[in-house]
């Protein structure tokens, strides 16, 4: 059985040669549709967002992908072409028969993500305890220690799945993976606290929440 995986939408500006764009490759999503441990494998839609000036230089670089160029040039933030990737996916209408074109969720992605960790807590024998008041000792009360573990086998694949797979995930209007701002031994602080990690590199965007809390992207 082959396990549905949302569409995946790249937006990219200026890196038609430069990009982490071959979604392909091993680490990604693989190849093809072949076995993983008796599972069926597929790779999901994966278009690829450019402006309408770029869009020869990216069919060139990516003659097999799927294109979709923005009715106009972003000069500003890349908040439009998002907006454009959202109002395409819940407000859009075939040209002929008028019927709707709609998409329940999507993958927003930027175009330079290497690759996926998992976060695994590091046993308690590697933790190392603190001095605390009449000489006893106890364990330290800061986050526990974690591990990174690098998934090298369609490890955006295994990623994806693990967050369409929350029973809650309907109700979820935005979903995704944090990362780091800047280098990770540089934190210091709780990320809740000081933003010192973000969502913004890839998210599932749940798109009838967001339409029915009035939540998208801003054009300008």
């Amino acid at each position: 059985v082959v396990e549905p995986q949302e569409e995946v939408f790249i937006c990219s500006k200026g890196r038609h040669g430069t990009g982490l764009l071959e979604w392909r490759a091993p680490h990604c999503f693989g190849q093809d549709a072949s076995s993983k441990g008796g599972e069926s494998v597929s790779m999901p839609p994966i278009v690829m967002v450019v402006e309408p000036q770029e869009e020869e230089l990216y069919r060139a670089a990516w003659p097999d992908a799927l294109l979709l160029a923005l009715p106009r040039a972003n000069g500003t933030a890349i908040g439009y072409t998002r907006w454009v990737v959202q109002v395409l996916c819940t407000a859009a209408h075939e040209e002929k028969t008028g019927r709707p074109f709609r998409f329940p969720f999507v993958w927003m992605a930027d175009d330079l993500l290497v690759a996926f960790y998992r976060l695994e807590p590091l046993p308690a024998a590697a933790r190392a305890p603190r001095d605390v008041e009449k000489g006893t000792k106890a364990w330290t009360s800061e986050p526990k220690r974690c591990a990174l573990r690098g998934l090298p086998d369609r490890g955006f694949r295994e990623a994806f799945l693990a967050v369409q797979r929350r029973e809650d995930i309907c109700d979820i209007a935005l979903a995704g993976f944090l990362r780091d701002r800047g280098s990770a031994i540089c934190v210091r602080r709780r990320w809740v606290l000081d933003g010192s990690l973000a969502l913004q590199k890839i998210v599932l965007l749940n798109l009838p929440k967001l339409a029915q809390l009035g939540v998208g992207y801003c054009p300008g």
